[in-house]
């Protein structure tokens, strides 16, 4: 189960607290979506190249292989300071 969550905190199962996508700046079959999520307080980037449907009607994901994402995201998730805190510095606009 995926459920947004400002806060990062779930409940149960994928807790999803950013989407990014590189689709404006790669070429047709090399688009992706990630997930930014976090699952029992670990976090996970996930990812999808899909580009077509399938008789389930599914997006399928899994988790990135990239390092730098996933190293990135974990040290957030892990860090200390407070979600309000780092909310405060940044308007709706950014």
């Amino acid at each position: 189960m995926l459920n947004w969550s400002e806060s990062g905190e779930e409940e149960s199962g994928y807790s999803l607290v950013d989407v990014y996508s590189d689709a404006e700046a790669q070429d047709y079959l090399s688009k992706h979506v990630y997930f930014f999520t976090i699952n029992s307080g670990v976090a996970k980037v996930l990812i999808t190249s899909q580009n077509q449907g399938n008789p389930n009607n599914y997006l399928y994901f899994k988790e990135t292989e990239i390092k730098e994402f996933r190293d990135e995201f974990s040290n957030i998730v892990n860090s200390s300071v407070g979600f309000d805190d780092v909310k405060s510095k940044f308007s709706k606009d950014e």
